[in-house]
C-alpha cells in the first residue's frame, strides 16, 4: 500500500484556526487580494551546471522570448518567464515507483532490498534545498502538501515523491488544475522526485504573491454558515484561490471543503455562492 504522510491535514486544521482567530469574521481590519506573479529563477546555464552534472543543453526560445526549451536525450529543462513555469529532468537513478505500480523489467532489476538514505522529512528538506540552490526559487511560501515514499517497506525508501503547495498569510492556496483559468491552466504547487543521488525530477510553478486589493474582514462569512451551506462532515477550510481578474491571475479567499477523492467543494467567500465546476469565475 501507499505510504503517504499527509502533513496537510495538520496544516490545514492549524491554517483555519489561525485564520479564525485572526480575521475575526465581522470585525473591523482588512485581507489583501493577490496578484500572482513569476519568480526570477536562476539562469538555464546554472541550473544546467549545478544540477545536471555539467550537461549542456541547446536551449531553444519560443517566439516571443518567454519559453526556454532544451532536450538532450534524458536531460531535458524547460523555464517559463511568463508563468513561473518550470520542469527539469535527468536521467532517474533509481526507478519512479509508488506503492505497487507496475514498472518495466529493465528498472525492477535497478531495485534494492538495501534501505535508502533518507526519512521522508529529510527527503523532503533535500527537496526544498534544491529549488533554492539549483533553480534559485524563494521557498519562503512553500509548504509540504503530500509525501509518498515509493518503497512503502523501508524506513528510508531509495525514492520520494514530494508536493510542495503555496501559504500567503497563514491560509493556503489552491493547489488542484485550474482548467477553468482560461489563461493561467497550471496549478499553483510544484512536484519533485528525490532519490539517493538528489533530485531526478521537478516541475511546478515558481510564484510570489504581491498586496493589489484589500477587502473587508467584516464581509467574509463565517465557516459555520459555509458548513450548513455544504452540508459536510468536513469543515470548510479559508483558502486562497487563483482567479483570472482584469487579464492577471488573482489569488482571491474563498470557503473550500476538501474531499478525499474528487474535486474540492468551492463557495465564495462574501456570497456563499458555489462554484460549479471547480474553477468557474468567482463573482466580481
Amino acid at each position: 500500500m501507499k505510504q503517504r504522510l499527509r502533513i496537510a491535514l495538520a496544516f490545514a486544521v492549524a491554517c483555519t484556526m489561525l485564520f479564525t482567530a485572526s480575521a475575526g469574521y465581522g470585525e473591523g481590519g482588512s485581507i489583501p487580494l493577490y496578484e500572482v506573479l513569476p519568480q526570477k529563477l536562476n539562469d538555464a546555464s546554472y541550473i544546467m551546471e549545478h544540477g545536471m552534472d555539467g550537461v549542456t543543453l541547446e536551449m531553444t526560445p519560443s517566439e516571443d522570448g518567454t519559453v526556454l526549451n532544451g532536450y538532450d536525450n534524458d536531460y531535458s529543462l524547460t523555464l517559463d518567464s511568463q508563468t513561473g513555469w518550470f520542469d527539469y529532468n535527468r536521467p532517474n537513478t533509481y526507478p519512479h515507483i509508488v506503492g505497487y505500480e507496475w514498472i518495466a523489467p529493465a528498472e525492477e532489476a535497478q531495485l534494492t532490498s538495501e534501505p535508502g538514505l533518507y526519512t521522508p522529512e529529510e527527503a523532503a528538506e533535500i527537496g526544498l534545498q534544491f529549488l533554492q540552490d539549483v533553480m534559485g526559487m524563494d521557498t519562503s511560501r512553500l509548504y509540504v502538501l503530500e509525501i509518498v515514499a515509493g518503497e512503502a517497506d523501508k524506513e528510508r525508501s531509495c525514492v520520494h515523491r514530494i508536493e510542495y503547495a503555496y501559504r500567503v498569510d497563514d491560509m493556503r492556496v489552491g493547489w488542484w488544475w485550474a482548467d477553468k483559468v482560461s489563461n493561467f491552466p497550471m496549478t499553483l504547487s510544484i512536484l519533485l522526485w528525490v532519490t539517493d543521488s538528489g533530485v531526478d525530477e521537478a516541475y511546478g510553478r515558481a510564484v510570489s504573491f504581491a498586496p493589489c486589493v484589500e477587502v473587508a474582514r467584516a464581509d467574509i462569512l463565517a465557516q459555520d454558515a459555509i458548513a450548513d451551506l455544504a452540508q459536510s462532515s468536513t469543515l470548510p477550510e479559508l483558502m486562497y484561490l487563483p482567479i483570472e481578474q482584469d487579464e492577471k491571475e488573482v489569488l482571491r479567499p474563498a470557503w473550500v471543503v476538501l474531499v478525499d477523492m474528487g474535486t474540492p467543494h468551492e463557495y465564495d467567500a462574501f456570497t456563499g455562492e458555489e462554484l460549479l465546476n471547480g474553477w468557474d469565475a468567482l463573482p466580481q
